[in-house]
């Protein structure tokens, strides 16, 4: 994983986030009483989101995200607007772990857009979807799918 590569970018975010944890939070005004206590925390930070260029960087970015979500937290990704396509033979999105995916749409216009291409027949034999949620608590967000021919999405049996 180079040092310029959206995986990395999306770990370097998040243990950034989780080490200024304490380093941005913000102590407001009193309660209004007569003992004068601080208020409330509020935390301020800023998160980019990621740019995705084809399906394997998707792919690679969700990965990242799983194997740092096994430590106990759920990831939350937030992509850029994109727009990319996904052969019918390449290995379907695996939501194998708590995950929270989200397209940021800031303006109009603004999506995320998958669109499956390939041989029809190819795909058909294939039968795979573009996304398989094995998982509980798996979210996907603002994410437009289309011209799957094996599905869009495969929710497995054990997922409630």
């Amino acid at each position: 994983m180079g040092r310029t590569s959206p995986a990395y970018r999306y770990v370097r975010t998040l243990l950034l986030l989780i080490s200024a944890g304490t380093g941005s939070i913000f102590q407001t005004g009193g309660h209004g009483g007569s003992g004068g206590s601080p208020g409330p925390f509020v935390a301020a930070s800023t998160c980019d989101c990621i740019t995705i260029n084809s399906w394997t960087t998707l792919r690679s970015v969700v990965q990242a995200a799983l194997s740092i979500g096994a430590l106990g937290t759920r990831p939350h990704i937030l992509l850029c607007p994109f727009s990319i396509t996904k052969d019918h033979d390449e290995q379907p999105l695996d939501l194998s772990e708590q995950i929270f995916v989200q397209c940021m749409k800031e303006r109009d216009g603004d999506e995320c857009v998958i669109r499956s291409v390939g041989d029809d027949a190819e795909a058909a034999q294939l039968g795979q979807p573009m996304i398989v949620m094995s998982s509980d608590n798996a979210w996907l967000q603002g994410m437009t799918l289309t011209g799957a021919r094996g599905g869009v999405l495969i929710v497995q049996e054990e997922v409630k």
